[in-house]
């Protein structure tokens, strides 16, 4: 018996060298398998639930790569359990054969089915999309891959009869170098050769990449991803199948030196990060010559009384579409009812990150010598705001920024997925123009003053990108002051407002040269998510101008939120049933010792947010009583539009059930007195009257 266990004991130490050599193909395999459960049972839900937003025809794709992979990594795993003994100096545990079973050729594929079933359910849920179509497609890509595994075996079997000159010297050279070579040849009678499997696995990764390249080439030639069959969840399996094809081989050959993986894939970036081309960048160009508007004459340009100025928050596309939505609502209802036009009343528009998005589209229909255009269709505007532009990010992210770490070289300088993002948003024309071009008209009351709020991500500041004169100041740069002369697209501004977290890259200008002292722009959420703190510096500047603006005797000041953050209410703390409801949903209630674990990172997110809402429910009553004191004793009336709904989608897709819902919420808002009741009677006598609303907060005092 003492015999036998030390026997069981010795064959349980066998196993790990064998599962050490495998852990890559082993968490290839989690992730391929477990990527819908990290997509929908996390918190990153609201970032990667729009991956499996398929239509139809993207599920041939999505399959053929799936499968594609889930055999990539059976041959590979395989492979390296076959000659890890001969590799690693290790105890066999098995006389493992070089080729897998074709038995496993058959189950090995239900590490695919996963992503295939999300895929499916989901885009039904989402956007309707039909079962039969999609179930059609989906075999047809299984049949495809099907294709693709012959095809790879078979020309292993027809390369392996042969003597390929080039195959033939890196094995005798291999052989000749033993310590290198352990695992990759062996001695024959007619010399060394390779040992069997190898040719197959390199075969795959050639049909990797190729599928990579091919891929790769014909979406550019239709402008980055637009094909209706590729979707960005399949720019996320086709990484993945690369890895699959390519890291089980990097891993095989280092751990002959007890290297771990991840010390070559580190190194080599750590390298060419040395290179300043490695870096993000963003171009500069020369400004148009039309002087900026001050604050005072933005204001008082339309020769009214009253003023409308935005602040719009930032939350990806679901912030864009909010945006949109809310401005081209008011502009339709004042339209319907003959009032005067909202956007015509519209001075200011600050934004941040995706709410930067929306207000572009809408601010794009202002012309410099007639205002807002009457003619514009404005639910174009709507269906701009909504579009996804999530697949631009998945290309630029697969085919420009996988290469920008290890050969800067090969990718040009401003080629990344922030361009690739930028350039999805230039379907429209107009917005590839200069920002300083919507300088015209602003002065004559045509167009309204703007502000995209970015931050300076070098030093915690706030970086605008404005088309009216700002002046900088302590916690505050100007673009145009920073950088006198110089200009950038409408796009960039935009682009470089909503660098979203890890979606798009932080970037510093170039200008012909490389400067190492550029601050880096980065999302103006890091700072200010709401676009609150330049409207009330920008405002407070503009009244303060008594020679611009004195004909001013109230203003408008609308928020627009496109999402919800829950305020518990006292009844909610006393009814347990709903406090347990509430816990539920933001995770609060029972912690364990593990909430140790990221509660200070936690607290950081959530003091972050709670804070800004303070600051910016601070500053806004400050400048509200403030200027009720004044002797011109103007008005400043708020008035917030927020989407009911907390933790709305973080990525650039939105489903068609959240389109629907985003004009459904609208429909119900303007059929309650308030908040269309305020601005209809701001815009006929310009006082918000006194229709009560939920939303405004710190109200001047009689």
């Amino acid at each position: 018996m003492p015999g036998r266990e030390r026997s069981r004991f010795a064959r349980l130490l066998s196993l790990f060298p064998h599962l050490y050599a495998l852990r890559v193909p082993i968490a290839l395999t989690l992730l391929l398998a477990f990527l819908p459960a990290l997509a929908f049972g996390t918190g990153a839900r609201p970032m990667l639930a729009g991956l499996y937003d398929v239509a139809p025809s993207g599920m041939f794709v999505l399959t053929l790569l799936n499968f594609t992979a889930a055999w990539t990594l059976l041959l590979t795993s395989w492979m390296v359990l076959a000659y890890a003994p001969v590799r690693l100096r290790c105890a066999a545990l098995f006389d493992a054969p070089p080729q897998p079973p074709r038995a496993w050729f058959l189950w090995s594929p239900i590490v695919a089915v996963p992503n295939i079933v999300a895929a499916i359910v989901y885009s039904r849920s989402a956007s309707r999309a039909a079962l039969v179509p999609m179930l059609l497609w989906s075999i047809g890509g299984v049949m495809c891959a099907i294709a693709l595994l012959w095809f790879v075996r078979r020309t292993a079997r027809q390369l392996r009869g042969r003597r390929l000159a080039i195959a033939g010297a890196m094995a005798n050279w291999l052989y000749l170098n033993p310590s290198l070579g352990a695992g990759y040849v062996r001695h024959t009678p007619d010399g060394p050769v390779f040992r069997r499997g190898h040719g197959t696995a390199a075969l795959v990764a050639v049909v990797a990449f190729g599928l990579w390249a091919v891929t790769g080439w014909f979406t550019f030639n239709v402008d980055l991803g637009y094909p209706r069959w590729m979707f960005t969840g399949s720019y996320v399996v086709m990484l993945i199948l690369l890895l699959c094809a390519t890291l089980p081989g990097v891993t095989f050959l280092f751990d002959r030196y007890r290297i771990p993986v991840i010390v070559p894939i580190v190194a080599l970036p750590f390298v060419a990060g040395q290179c300043t081309r490695s870096d993000h960048f963003y171009a500069l160009q020369p400004s148009e010559a039309i002087q900026p508007a001050s604050a005072g004459e933005t204001l008082a340009a339309t020769g009214r009384d009253k003023a409308v100025v935005v602040a719009i928050n930032g939350g990806g596309i679901q912030a864009a579409a909010w945006a949109a939505q809310v401005l081209t609502g008011l502009e339709e209802r004042a339209r319907s009812e003959g009032l005067a036009s909202f956007a015509g009343s519209v001075r200011l528009i600050s934004s941040v990150s995706g709410g930067s998005v929306g207000a572009a589209y809408f601010l794009n229909q202002y012309d410099p010598s007639r205002g807002f255009n009457p003619a514009a269709d404005l639910e174009s505007i709507r269906n701009d705001a909504q579009s996804s532009s999530l697949h631009a990010v998945g290309w630029g992210l697969l085919y420009w920024d996988i290469r920008r770490p290890y050969i800067p070289w090969s990718v040009g300088l401003f080629n990344d997925r922030g361009f690739a993002l930028e350039r999805a948003w230039r379907r429209v024309p107009g917005l590839d123009k200069k920002l300083s071009t919507w300088r015209t008209g602003v002065r004559e009351g045509h167009r309204p003053a703007v502000i995209f709020n970015a931050t300076s991500a070098d030093i915690g500041t706030r970086f605008l990108f404005s088309n009216v004169r700002v002046d900088e100041k302590e916690g505050q740069a100007d673009f145009h002051q920073s950088y006198p002369g110089k200009d950038v697209p409408i796009s960039t501004a935009v682009r470089l407002s909503a660098t979203f977290p890890y979606v798009s890259p932080v970037a510093r200008a170039y200008d012909g040269r490389l400067l190492p002292d550029e601050p880096h722009i980065a999302d103006g959420g890091y700072y200010d998510a709401y676009g609150v703190s330049s409207l009330v510096e920008w405002l407070n500047a503009a009244l303060t101008d008594e020679q611009s603006s004195t004909g001013i005797k109230s203003v408008l000041v609308i928020e627009v939120r496109g999402d919800q953050r829950p305020e518990p209410k006292d009844e909610e703390n006393a009814d347990p049933s709903r406090r347990r409801d509430r816990d539920r949903v933001t995770g609060a209630g029972h912690r364990s010792w593990s909430y140790q674990l990221h509660a200070p990172l936690g607290a950081m997110l959530e003091v972050r947010t709670a804070g800004q809402i303070a600051h910016n429910e601070a500053e806004l009553c400050l400048l509200i009583k403030r200027w009720q004191l004044d002797p011109r004793q103007i008005r400043i009336q708020r008035l917030l539009l927020e989407f009911p709904e907390a933790n709305p989608p973080l990525s650039w897709h939105l489903t068609r059930r959240e389109r629907d819902k985003i004009r459904d919420e609208w429909n119900r808002l303007m059929s309650q007195p308030c908040p269309w009741g305020t601005v209809k009677s701001f815009l006929r006598s310009g006082d918000p009257g006194t229709i009560a609303c939920d939303a405004p907060r710190c109200l001047p005092a009689n």
